[in-house]
């Protein structure tokens, strides 16, 4: 991780670019020492969107099986899984 002057990285938006796309790595930017913004790369991104839409259908069914719905035993959540994390593997940009 890099911490750089928010007004830097504007100046010099080149070279900021070129070692983020290097490093891969985030970057905090700064406006007078206090943390204004904070960037990732792309698979980070990617795997991050990923997760919130995980939380978001779990959300989902929680709310579901508190209105009396009919849920899932272990093994066909197990099942369901498997099968979510194979889809996902297989093209995690897509998610």
């Amino acid at each position: 991780m890099k911490i750089r002057p928010f007004k830097a990285t504007f100046q010099n938006n080149h070279k900021i670019s070129g070692s983020f796309e290097e490093t891969s790595k985030s970057f905090f930017l700064t406006d007078n020492n206090k943390n204004t913004l904070k960037t990732v790369d792309e698979k980070t991104f990617g795997h991050r969107k990923m997760m919130l839409k995980l939380l978001e259908e779990l959300l989902s069914v929680e709310e579901d099986r508190k209105r009396g719905e009919k849920g899932y035993s272990v093994s066909e959540v197990a099942e369901m899984m498997q099968k979510a994390i194979k889809k996902t593997l297989e093209d995690p940009n897509k998610y």
